[in-house]
Formats: structure tokens, C-alpha cells, sequence
């Protein structure tokens, strides 16, 4: 089987570098590829500097700009996108399926199922539409985001939501066929054995792009101990107001930028507890991967579309902000059943979200078609 992985428009192989998710997403079709006689291309929105990211010949890397001029003007690149699978006509023809990496770029997916007549996979980590609301775009971006998970629904084979609230709200507001959507989440890969020990008591870990929606800034303002840290690995573009902001409210904050999925994975066992402020999320791997590595989890019972997560059981949520910073320290310094809980969250995403089983579960639906 002969998949091709069309990126999300405007990614390629050196953003997912730069952002630290290069080895983590190659993993996964590595795994396909060497235990399922599956070949992969990825179609990349980069230039022929984009081979070099994967030293070896397991994937098949094919950039857009190796044949298509790159223009500074995002409409034209857009309009350049409607032409890739005529103009990548040799390298596709070959394969089996199409499959995407997110819903921006599915027209492409979409163009390339009708003309190769093969079947195409839309696959979505998040509700595109939902976000663009969330993120008060205009209208016209809004209807656009509306007009193609419209048409990815009604022209795709299978249809990938990475959540059960998307899952629940495609079927309510589109007329599409109901049997094309399947839940499929986020992977993670759980760490064997948790230990406890020498683990920091002091300092809060999160991870995030430092952007609007992860509201790293109203959380901060709610820390009133001095003697806590909060350790943030991200980038973006609140840099420079989230300094401000800590300076402001005494609060001592360290960004640490952004590392390699493959660093952070041996970062999260040094924490006990993780905290996610994100105003609104997807299916987010920064919380599956801190519980896999046996952090409490703490974050708002209203961002996260992680269905299994309940209060006191496998996470702890927080919904107050007068009461956030008093609730931090005893989760740190009081709480009796803070590895109990820990514990439960880890055997949560390990039975439900280890890497075999969402591979295995993904292979079989592709072997369907």
C-alpha cells in the first residue's frame, strides 16, 4: 500500500523542525513502514531543502516548491495549490491513497481524488471551524473554513476527528454520510516505569506555543507565591508581554523555547505537576504526553476534548481564578492522592492512546478501503 500524506498548506518538513515536531510525526509513518509493508510519500508545501530533513529512504519526501515557484502572496500560493496534483502527476499516480495532515490543504486531497480516482482520508487534529470562531476571524475566513469541511466531508472516504466533541458536533451541523467519520486520537508513547522521585515540587511545567489561545498570561496573574516557578517550553509570539507581564506580578517564569519532541519527552518525567490554561484545545498531545509521563494533570474542565478525563480520578480541573494559585500548592505540598490520580491518568492514555493501538486501529480502517 502506497500512502501519500499531503501536508497542511503551508507546512513542510523544515517548520516541523524548527518546531520541534519533526521526529515525532516521521515516527509514526516509520512504524507503518516498517511493520506493514506500507510505503509513504509526504507532499510538502517546502522546497527541495525539505529532502534533507529525513536521512533515510524510508519516506519519500516530494516539496511542492521543487516545481511550483513559491510566491509571497499567501492567496497566489493557494491558487498554485489547485494545480499540485496535475503538476506532481508522475510522483502521485502511483499511490494507493491520499491522506491528509490536517483539514488546511484537503482541497488538495480532494483534486487528487478525482483525478487519480484513488480514496482520500481527511484527517483533523482540530475543528478548523471551531477554532476560527474561537479565534474571531471574519467572515469570509469563517465561511471559508465552513465551505471546506463541507467538502471534505462530502468528497472524502473517511473522515479522522482526533475527539468525541468534534466528532459529535460534524455530525450535527453537516449533511454528509455518518459512516465516513471516525474517531481517531492523538499517539502518545507512555513511559514503562513512573517514578516519583526527585521530581520538582516547586515548579510547574507547560508547554505551548506562546499565543492568545494557551492563556499563558491570565494564569500567570493568578500565581501569587513567590516561591513557585513556571518553566514554559514554547515560542511565539507573547514573548516579550509574557516577560513583561511576569516582572509586573513577581512571578518568576522561565521560557525555555522550543526543543525537539524527542528532549521534551525526557522532560515531563521531571515534573509533578503539568498545567494547561489553553482556552480551547483539540485533541492536545502536551496533555497525553505529560500523563503518559506520570504528571498530574491540571487544567479547566473546558478546554480540553478529552472525554475520558474526570476530576480527581485521572486529572484535577481547575474553574476559578481566585482559587487557582491555593489550589496549585496543595496539589504540590497537601494532596495524598496526588500519585494515585497521576497513575490513573497514565494507565488512561496508555491503554487507550500508546502508539500501536492507534496504528493498528488506523491500518485496519485503511485496509478497507
Amino acid at each position: 500500500m502506497n500512502i501519500t500524506l499531503i501536508f497542511t498548506f503551508d507546512v513542510s518538513l523544515k517548520i516541523w523542525k524548527e518546531s520541534g515536531l519533526l521526529s515525532r510525526e516521521v515516527l509514526y509513518y516509520k512504524k507503518l513502514i516498517e511493520q506493514d509493508k506500507v510505503s509513504v510519500n509526504f507532499l510538502t508545501f517546502g522546497d527541495v531543502d525539505d529532502k534533507t530533513f529525513i536521512k533515510d529512504d524510508l519516506i519519500n519526501v516530494i516539496p511542492v516548491y521543487s516545481k511550483i515557484r513559491y510566491s509571497k502572496s499567501k492567496l497566489i500560493r493557494f491558487l498554485k495549490s489547485l494545480f499540485i496534483p496535475f503538476v506532481f502527476r508522475n510522483e502521485l499516480q502511483h499511490s494507493d491513497l491520499f491522506k491528509t495532515n490536517q483539514m488546511l490543504g484537503s482541497w488538495v486531497g480532494i483534486i487528487a481524488k478525482i483525478y487519480f480516482k484513488k480514496p482520500l482520508i481527511v484527517r483533523t487534529g482540530y475543528d478548523l471551524l471551531k477554532f476560527k470562531k474561537n479565534e474571531k476571524k471574519n467572515s469570509f475566513i469563517i465561511f471559508g473554513a465552513y465551505l471546506v469541511t463541507k467538502l471534505s466531508l462530502i468528497f472524502c472516504n473517511l473522515y479522522f476527528v482526533s475527539n468525541y466533541e468534534d466528532f459529535v458536533r460534524l455530525r450535527k451541523n453537516f449533511k454528509f454520510n455518518k459512516n465516513k467519520l471516525k474517531i481517531i486520537p492523538n499517539w502518545i508513547k507512555p513511559v514503562e516505569k513512573i517514578s516519583y522521585l526527585n521530581r520538582h515540587e516547586d515548579r510547574l511545567l507547560m508547554v505551548g506555543r506562546l499565543e492568545n489561545q494557551k492563556n499563558f498570561i491570565e494564569f500567570i496573574k493568578t500565581i501569587k507565591n513567590e516561591s513557585l516557578e513556571i518553566d514554559i517550553y514554547g515560542d511565539g509570539s507573547l514573548k516579550n508581554k509574557i516577560i513583561e507581564v511576569s516582572k509586573s506580578e513577581n512571578v518568576k517564569v522561565n521560557l525555555l523555547g522550543t526543543i525537539s519532541n524527542e528532549k521534551l519527552l525526557d522532560i515531563y518525567p521531571k515534573y509533578k505537576l503539568f498545567v494547561s490554561s489553553s482556552l480551547y484545545e483539540g485533541n492536545p498531545k502536551t496533555i497525553l504526553e505529560a500523563m503518559a509521563a506520570g504528571c498530574l494533570v491540571y487544567l479547566s474542565s473546558s478546554t480540553s476534548n478529552l472525554s475520558f478525563l474526570e476530576n480527581n480520578v485521572n486529572c484535577v480541573f481547575h474553574n476559578s481564578k481566585n482559587n487557582v494559585d491555593e489550589e496549585i500548592r496543595n496539589i504540590l505540598f497537601e494532596f495524598k492522592n496526588y500519585e494515585s490520580i497521576a497513575l490513573n491518568g497514565h494507565e488512561e492514555v496508555k491503554e487507550k492512546n500508546s502508539l500501536e493501538v492507534i496504528k493498528n486501529y488506523e491500518l485496519d480502517l485503511l485496509k478497507k478501503l
